[in-house]
C-alpha cells in the first residue's frame, strides 16, 4: 500500500501526534482521578478518527470502503466517551439520569 502524504495527510498525522502527547500527558500525570481517565479515552477516539481519516485518504479503492465505514464508526465512540466525561465532569461522580415519565 503506497501511502499518500499530501499536505492534509501531513497535518491529520501532525493532529494526530499532538493528541496523542496529550493523552500521554493526562494519563501519567493525572492516573488517579476517573475524569482524566475517561478524557484520555475521548482523545484515543479522536486519534482513532484521524488515523482513519489518515487511512481512508491513502488507501486505494479496493479498501476505501472498508476505512469509510471505519471512518462512520469512531465519531460514534467519540460521542459517547464524551456523553459519559459531561456525567462525570463536575463532581467525578457518576450522575443517575432522571427520566421523567408524560
Amino acid at each position: 500500500m503506497d501511502i499518500l502524504l499530501d499536505t492534509k495527510n501531513l497535518f491529520l498525522l501532525i493532529t494526530a501526534l499532538f493528541n496523542l502527547i496529550l493523552a500521554v500527558l493526562i494519563f501519567f500525570y493525572g492516573i488517579k482521578y476517573k475524569i482524566n481517565k475517561v478524557y484520555v479515552w475521548n482523545i484515543l477516539a479522536i486519534i482513532s478518527w484521524i488515523l482513519a481519516m489518515f487511512l481512508y485518504r491513502s488507501a486505494p479503492l479496493e479498501s476505501s470502503l472498508f476505512w469509510c465505514i471505519i471512518l462512520y464508526i469512531t465519531p460514534t465512540v467519540i460521542a459517547s466517551s464524551f456523553l459519559y466525561f459531561t456525567y462525570i465532569f463536575p463532581s467525578q461522580t457518576e450522575k443517575k439520569l432522571k427520566i421523567k415519565k408524560i
